[in-house]
């Protein structure tokens, strides 16, 4: 496995590298290139503004508290990965599988989180104002103290748990025939 600790790599392409099991500690990966890259069981603690992780697979990895603003992460795998504490402000994460992640006290503030697989994910405490979930899969995930004002939520919240989670003003078709 390979590490890196702070190092430099902003804008750098690694498209479609396998860097499973790697460790970033720290440097900058802005912009960089990393669609398509395997980052299974990465532990990441770099700054990942604006990266392409599209389809990326993070199964496992760990991101807590990363800054992962702007990024593009459409269709990435997340499964099971930490992101307690990331910062999602206007990332996009479009169909992108998240399920079992932990996503808790994260700021997804204006996230594109639509057709997302959010099955039985930690959201508890997150941030997702104006961020839209439509046609998201919430089925049994836990949203307890979140915020979800502004947020547009016409995807599937079979079992979500909505304790103490602000809900609006929010944007929704029908929300009453969701829940």
């Amino acid at each position: 496995n390979l590490s890196f600790l702070s190092v430099e790599l902003s804008d750098a392409n690694l498209s479609g590298a396998d860097l499973s099991g790697t460790r970033f500690h720290g440097g900058d990966l802005i912009g960089t290139d990393l669609s398509n890259a395997k980052l299974k069981g990465a532990k990441i603690s770099a700054n990942l503004k604006e990266a392409i992780l599209t389809e990326a697979d993070l199964s496992g990895a760990i991101l807590t508290s990363v800054n992962l603003v702007e990024a593009n992460m459409q269709g990435a795998r997340l499964e099971n990965t930490d992101l307690e504490g990331a910062s999602l402000f206007k990332a996009n994460l479009k169909g992108a599988h998240l399920k079992k992640a932990n996503l808790t006290n994260t700021w997804a503030n204006f996230a594109k989180l639509n057709d997302a697989d959010l099955t039985n994910a930690f959201l508890n405490s997150a941030t997702l104002t104006n961020s839209d979930l439509s046609g998201a899969n919430l089925s049994n995930t836990a949203l307890i103290g979140a915020d979800l004002s502004g947020a547009t939520l016409p995807g599937d919240l079979k079992n979500a748990n909505f304790k103490d989670t602000k809900l609006g003003p929010i944007n929704s078709w029908r929300l009453r025939d969701k829940i």
